[in-house]
């Protein structure tokens, strides 16, 4: 029974293989999925981090504005319903596969920030407003949208201005 070359027991097959002498083929398509898996988890966390920090920058910027301290508990007591709802929105679309995107992993990040942290900041008995609302949706839009905007433009612009034929 031998194992495939896709799992890790197959990277050690593969590896067993090339240093009997018997054949390499199956050690290089085992490194490519691994370092491939690696790039896109790394791109996921990358994504992740710029979520977050959209998130911690909407609370900093509006318990600033309200007057409230910004200690790291204050900071963390207001943040942690819509961290926690950014988490549930990410799973939901299942935001590893394409992190990056607008759509899911975007507009899953927007909805379970701004939704679902609204909920679960009710749940915990936390206040919330018609405005307070409002602008919750605004901001976690405009800033959780908004920076994977910047990169799919840039895509673009740089197609329409480099067609295929002139890219290297």
């Amino acid at each position: 029974m031998s194992a495939s070359p896709l799992s890790l027991n197959g990277l050690a097959t593969a590896a067993a293989l090339r240093a009997s002498g018997r054949g390499v083929v199956g050690l290089v398509p085992a490194l490519m999925i691994f370092v491939g898996y690696r790039g896109r988890m790394r791109s996921a966390a990358a994504c992740t981090l710029a979520d977050v920090c959209c998130v911690l920058a909407f609370v900093t910027i509006g318990r600033h504005t309200h007057g409230h301290a910004d200690t790291a508990a204050g900071i963390w007591q207001t943040a942690w319903p819509f961290l926690a709802g950014l988490a549930v929105g990410l799973l939901a679309v299942r935001a590893w596969r394409r992190p990056a995107s607008l759509s899911p992993a975007g507009l899953g990040a927007w909805i379970g920030a701004a939704g679902a942290g609204m909920v679960i900041r009710v749940l915990a008995g936390q206040g919330t407003a018609a405005a307070f609302v409002a602008v919750t949706f605004a901001f976690l839009g405009v800033f959780i949208l908004g920076w994977r905007v910047v990169p799919v433009t840039a895509r673009h612009l740089r197609r329409t201005r480099y067609p295929r034929s002139q890219r290297g």
